[in-house]
């Protein structure tokens, strides 16, 4: 071999990037490049056997490699070995082989190939199959026209489909009818412009059966950004998803009753009295029909709603004698029956879903003017919403009978919001308020006249003579108050007693208030469709809606008379041909027909 030859050969030799050695037929090292210095604790290599340069094990593994090429002709291992100067450790595939020099003297060559990086990369696929293997979740990866290339075990025990069945298939194949298509082109725009899609599928199995899976699916791009696969990583919620709806649904539940508790607080307090009876009922309805008007959210018209349903709830801590009476309010009940805003307001803000409620019941007997309960804001200190409810609270007010005041009709109603427009309500409100309130329906069995037996009794508090269980004449007045208008009662009649002074003074007061009782017992029971009233002591009004014949000798047979020289004389009046407002024109209307 010419000079330059040999110089070429050893250059390359020694820049080759793997380790090249020379064995004799003893081990003994007779060539080696400097490829491999950092693997060998001294500097004496040549003519030196690897167990005098190498650690044990790797110097027994380098020894069993040339022991089989001598025996075989080559050899091949894998062995690992350290890099005494970096510390590091690296993994050699080692070949070895016989080579016979110029006398025929058989020598093993050897090459150690460093395969460090393609074993590391190799260790890390296997470790990643094996998560992928072992995953809980299901792995799916597709081409770029969604075709499936992989799926892991647990997407075969989730789906029932193998790895055979599923390969090649588009994923719609799980695909149920639950999700609109909109959804689907949504996903497959999102990834195929580069983006991460997330979000939740109900599926199909291959046995039929649904399942429900949280899905993250994202596309893979090479090094120059241009996408090349999908990956989908899925996890089953079916048993999530149940537990969730059915807590939701016990939730809702809970919320329904105890909402229904609440309104029920509210049942009992519009129960007491038949004037509020409905009445909150009325002003959700209205509050709601104004809110639409002005153009309020869907969510704002469902609060205000809820809000008129619940507005009177603090009502419950007012005293009946206040709650129940039907007449005017003297000026200290009235300041009791105001504190029912705040009590509404401190029952319903404890709650925390009913918070928004609050401030809008807080602010419903406020006036636009300022001069309103409880805080006496105005104009736009006051919640809109609650202007609303002023409004519609004012309206069913104005609409609804009382016994001492019939209620206004939709247009008288409608221009007192008019009139008081910029005054107690807010301008703008009211103009949508008369849009819509002039097309309901008024309740026409609003009313506080008893109708049943349980309601007379109800109204013996405020109407019923203490002595004689009959109503008085304070009742009498407002009944053909309302008469004048409603024109239900059509006969009276007033029933005279003559000579009970001198009854009174012969036996006593209290035999007197008995003979009274005793009477008017008679009269109930004769006259059970009339209502009987006591007016001056001594006299009694019967009024009915149809004609009632007064037999004076039939009453007088009563064995209160027989001890007495009471007398009885009585006087009809026919309502339909006379018009009577009150107590005072009926004495006179009787006096004059007389």
């Amino acid at each position: 071999m010419s000079e330059e030859k040999k110089d070429l050969f050893e250059q390359f030799m020694e820049k080759i990037p793997a380790v090249i050695g020379i064995h004799d037929d003893e081990d003994r090292i007779v060539y080696i490049n400097s490829s491999a210095n950092s693997f060998f604790k001294n500097q004496s290599i040549v003519g030196s056997l690897l167990c005098d340069l190498l650690p044990k094990n790797t110097a027994d593994k380098a020894t069993q490699l040339l022991q089989e090429a001598k025996q075989h002709g080559h050899a091949k291992m894998i062995i690992e070995a350290e890099d005494l100067k970096n510390n590091k450790r690296h993994v050699f595939k080692a070949l070895a082989f016989n080579i016979k020099g110029k006398n025929q003297k058989v020598q093993i060559g050897t090459i150690y190939v460093n395969i460090t990086k393609q074993q590391e990369s190799t260790q890390e696929i296997l470790k990643l199959q094996q998560i992928l293997n072992n995953s809980p979740v299901s792995i799916v990866t597709t081409d770029i026209e969604g075709n499936i290339e992989y799926v892991n075990p647990f997407f075969s025990e989730t789906t029932g489909y193998s790895l055979e069945e599923i390969i090649g298939k588009n994923p719609r194949i799980l695909k149920s009818d639950f999700h609109p298509d909109e959804d689907y082109k949504e996903l497959w725009e999102t990834i195929t412009g580069g983006e991460v899609w997330n979000g939740t599928f109900r599926n199909i199995k291959k046995s039929g059966g649904e399942y429900w899976e949280s899905a993250i699916i994202a596309p893979v791009k090479d090094r120059n950004g241009k996408i090349t696969n999908f990956i989908g990583i899925k996890q089953e919620i079916t048993e999530h998803v149940y537990l969730k709806a059915q807590l939701l649904e016990k939730e809702e539940e809970k919320i329904q009753n105890f909402e229904k508790t609440l309104e029920s607080f509210v049942a009992i307090v519009e129960d007491r009295d038949a004037y509020t009876g409905g009445h909150s009922q009325r002003v959700a309805a209205y509050s709601k029909m104004i809110a639409q008007e002005m153009g309020c959210s869907d969510d704002e018209c469902e609060l205000i709603y809820r809000a008129g349903i619940l507005h009177d709830i603090g009502k419950i801590s007012t005293p009946d004698n206040i709650l129940l009476k039907p007449d005017k309010l003297s000026e200290l009940e009235y300041k009791l029956i105001k504190r029912h805003v705040e009590v509404s307001y401190t029952i319903l803000n404890t709650i925390p879903m009913y918070k928004e409620i609050a401030d809008i019941v807080l602010c419903h007997h406020e006036r636009y003017d300022a001069k309103g309960y409880p805080k006496g804001l105005g104009g736009d200190e006051i919640p809109l919403l609650s202007q609303i409810m002023i409004i519609a609270d004012a309206f069913d007010a104005m609409t609804t009978n009382r016994i001492y005041k019939i209620g206004k009709n939709i247009h008288e109603a409608l221009q007192e919001l008019r009139e008081q427009s910029s005054k107690q309500f807010h301008p703008e409100v009211v103009e949508s308020a008369i849009k819509v309130l002039q097309h309901v329906e008024l309740a026409n069995n609003i009313n506080q006249l008893p109708l049943t037996e349980l309601e007379k009794e109800r109204f013996a508090y405020f109407y019923r003579d203490q002595i004689t269980d009959a109503y008085n004449s304070k009742y009498l007045n407002n009944v053909l108050n309302q008469n004048s208008i409603k024109k239900e009662f059509i006969c009276v009649n007033t029933i005279y007693m003559h000579n009970f002074s001198t009854y009174n003074e012969k036996y006593g007061w209290a035999r007197g208030d008995l003979f009274l009782k005793k009477f008017a017992k008679e009269l109930i029971e004769r006259f059970p469709s009339s209502f009987i009233f006591r007016i001056h002591g001594d006299d009694f009004v019967i009024i009915g809606k149809s004609h009632a014949d007064i037999a004076l000798d039939d009453l007088m047979q009563q064995e209160i008379f027989k001890e007495s020289n009471i007398t009885l004389s009585y006087k009809h009046l026919d309502l339909r041909e006379n018009s009577i407002t009150n107590l005072h024109e009926l004495e006179i209307a009787i006096l004059k027909h007389n």
